[in-house]
Order: C-alpha cells, then structure tokens, then sequence
C-alpha cells in the first residue's frame, strides 16, 4: 500500500493515540509541523484517504470519528464484522 509522507505521519499519530481525541490544532501541528492552520479539507482529505488505505473503518474493527468542530478520534471496535483470514462481508 502507498502512502504520502503526509498520510503516513497522520496515520501513525492517530494509531499510537488510539481513542484519544486529537485537535485539528493539533494534528496540524504535529502532522506539517505549523502553528498556522490549514484549510479544513486539507486535513479532511488526508484523514480520508487514511481511512480508505488503512480501511479504518468498522468491518475491519476500525472507526475513525470527525468531532464537529474539534478534531479526530481513531477507535478500535470491541466486535468486528470481519476478521483477516475469514470471508470479506460482501456488500448488501
């Protein structure tokens, strides 16, 4: 799997901070190393593309929150519908 500089920086502080609530400040900062925030949908964008590569998302255990107005949360779900080595679901 590919990922920019950019997205591996942000995945690797959301995976190390797992169900921390992380500011946008605060991800900026970290992630491009600037007090100064960027537009919304650049850390927007880059949290999806995250979330698409990594499949952070709940049929692989993952759910990756956007807070209104505040920042993200990565949390890993008690109960996943998938498992690796089993079936992928397949789509409804």
């Amino acid at each position: 799997m590919e990922l920019t500089t950019k997205d591996f920086d942000l995945a690797a502080l959301l995976l190390s901070n797992v169900g921390q609530l992380l500011s946008r400040r605060y991800l900026h900062q970290a992630v491009w190393r600037r007090n100064v925030v960027l537009s919304s949908r650049t850390l927007d964008t880059h949290v999806s593309r995250v979330r698409k590569r990594l499949k952070l998302t709940p049929e692989y255990g993952w759910q990756l929150v956007a807070v209104y107005g505040y920042g993200y949360r990565l949390q890993q779900l008690l109960e996943a519908a998938w498992r690796p080595g089993e079936e992928e679901p397949k789509a409804p």
